[in-house]
C-alpha cells in the first residue's frame, strides 16, 4: 500500500500543508502516523490511487496539446 506524505496529499487534493495535518491531527484522515514531525497518509484515505492519477494527468496533457493545435479554443468564445 502506497503512504502519501502531507506535501503529496495536499498536492492530491489541492489542500494546504497545513490542512492536511489539522485533518491527521483531528483523525480525518484515517491511519495517519507521523514520523520526524512529518505525517505519512495511507493511500486508503483517497478514491484514486497512483495508476488512475497517472491516467488523469496524461488525459488532461492531451487535451491542452489538442487544444493548443487548434488555436487554444476558449469554450465560452466561440
Amino acid at each position: 500500500m502506497k503512504i502519501y506524505l502531507e506535501w503529496e496529499a495536499a498536492k492530491k487534493l489541492s489542500l494546504s500543508i497545513s490542512t492536511i495535518q489539522r485533518m491527521c491531527e483531528t483523525g480525518r484522515l484515517k491511519g495517519c502516523h507521523k514520523i520526524d514531525d512529518t505525517w505519512q497518509i495511507p493511500q486508503d484515505n483517497f478514491i484514486t490511487n497512483e495508476a488512475h492519477d497517472i491516467k488523469a494527468k496524461r488525459f488532461v496533457r492531451y487535451l491542452d496539446r489538442k487544444n493548443s493545435l487548434n488555436d487554444n479554443i476558449d469554450e465560452f468564445n466561440l
